[in-house]
């Protein structure tokens, strides 16, 4: 058994003790087992690595200030209320059908989630209209709060949130280290929507069962917004995903010609900085284009309320770099290869566990901390890099935040509607073991592809 597999272990170990036993913050908890890891690691090795450089080659990667970006751009969105254009038009389109709010939902998550990622803040900024839509529908309390916070979380792995950078800086790490070239950030974000476009389809699924299951009613059509007043005042606003997306779509469609003209190298580069400008992109669209354009000073309060918990994500994927580069997960890789596992096996075994960790680690951090190893064990037993890469924010982010005890997303909603938890928790729980059994089918058929 490698070294770096024990210190792995007893940083995990460690984590969940802080965080259970004297109550620490997870940025904290991450932060005092690092320290912890490094002195014990070096003492043992008798070998003291350089912090500095651990420190430094951690600040240099883009991804923090994608991340970072995306995050402040939610802000822009919550304070532009360009969702709100957005919800009244998809809730004018499927409120008329049973259960259509809830359908809503989804789509408005859809369109969210590809901008900023998934979570709490999905269910706060989406739910705030959809939960109340969805009461009015008859929907039970129970189900539509679970409805919110389970659509909250396909931002999660919907591309171009901050998890879909995290990704493809793993992506391309592993890449460089395999001489691996011309990478192109279309043909992940292709293949993230493809995985994207399956798990809609098992939400809307879900949702109708359970709608027909609880026998929900349509909505009076007098409480729905009219379809030709909603496009009216936001159809500037539905632009928005379709201006995004075409830049991705242009170079998966004409990357031989991309590439003809300046080269592999200058055409990979070309393309990964899309992600780079994608955030003040987004930021200026949301002020064109969202409901009202917000004063400086609104903007600066927003951003000054949500500071902390911007700060707080970023530092805990930084923690996550630094171990990473503290840890060498190739060795780990490498050795769970060497024990020749059947392949069935360790692809239900890591998204289990990985679900496990975003119980109490950020999502994005899940991926940073664990995608490497991931993708070298995948690898290692015969699996394509760049479908396990595509896979990498499902399976760590997929039932971030809905697994109780601890479902921040779940008691968001519950805090929008003004109600309790009674029977939300059962509920919660067996989705939950519904998707992630559809999650682990589907990584195993992706990763036999």
């Amino acid at each position: 058994m490698p070294i770096e597999l024990i210190w792995l272990l007893l940083l995990v170990a460690l984590i969940i003790f802080l965080i259970t036993v004297p109550k620490r913050p997870v940025y904290e908890s991450t932060f005092i087992a690092f320290v912890v890891i490094y002195i014990v690691s070096n003492i043992v090795s008798m070998k003291w690595e350089k912090i500095g450089e651990i420190i430094t080659s951690s600040f240099s990667q883009t991804v923090l200030y994608t991340i970072f970006a995306f995050m402040a751009f939610t802000i822009v969105m919550k304070e532009t209320r360009i969702m709100d254009s957005c919800v009244a038009i998809i809730t004018s389109i499927f409120g008329r059908f049973k259960g259509g709010t809830a359908y809503a939902d989804v789509i408005a998550n859809v369109f969210l989630g590809a901008l900023s990622g998934g979570g709490p803040q999905n269910v706060l900024l989406i739910g705030s209209v959809t939960l109340p839509a969805m009461q009015k529908s008859r929907i039970p309390n129970r189900l539509s709060i679970n409805v919110s916070a389970f659509d909250s979380l396909m931002g999660n792995f919907i591309p171009p949130s901050p998890t879909y950078a995290a990704a493809f800086g793993i992506y391309v790490a592993y890449c460089s280290a395999a001489g691996m070239t011309g990478l192109s950030s279309a043909h992940l974000w292709g293949a993230m929507w493809i995985i994207a476009a399956i798990m809609i389809v098992f939400r809307m699924a879900t949702i109708f069962v359970s709608c027909r299951m609880n026998r929900v009613s349509v909505v009076p059509r007098e409480e729905l917004p009219r379809f030709r007043d909603a496009v009216k005042s936001g159809w500037k606003a539905l632009f928005l995903p379709v201006i995004i997306a075409f830049p991705f779509v242009l170079d998966m469609v004409f990357e031989p010609f991309i590439v003809e003209r300046i080269g592999e190298t200058a055409a990979s580069q070309l393309t990964n900085g899309i992600l780079l400008f994608l955030p003040g992109l987004t930021a200026i669209l949301a002020f064109l284009f969202g409901f009202r354009r917000p004063k400086m000073t609104d903007l600066a309060r927003s951003f000054a309320e949500g500071a902390n918990g911007i700060v707080m994500i970023v530092a805990m994927v930084l923690m996550s770099v630094m171990i990473g580069n503290l840890i060498s997960v190739d060795e780990i890789g490498r050795f769970l290869g060497e024990l020749q596992l059947p392949f069935v096996l360790i692809a239900l075994i890591i998204p289990l566990l990985t679900t496990l960790l975003s119980m109490i680690i950020s999502s994005v951090a899940v991926t940073i901390f664990f995608g490497n190893m991931i993708l070298s064990v995948m690898v290692a037993v015969g699996a394509d890099p760049l479908i396990v890469t595509a896979m990498l924010p499902l399976i760590c982010g997929g039932l971030s935040g809905t697994i109780p005890p601890s479902s921040p997303c779940l008691f968001v909603g519950a805090n929008i509607l003004k109600c309790g938890m009674h029977g939300v928790n059962s509920i919660a729980v067996r989705w939950a073991l519904e998707q992630l059994l559809f999650i682990e089918a589907l990584f195993i058929i992706a990763c036999l592809l």
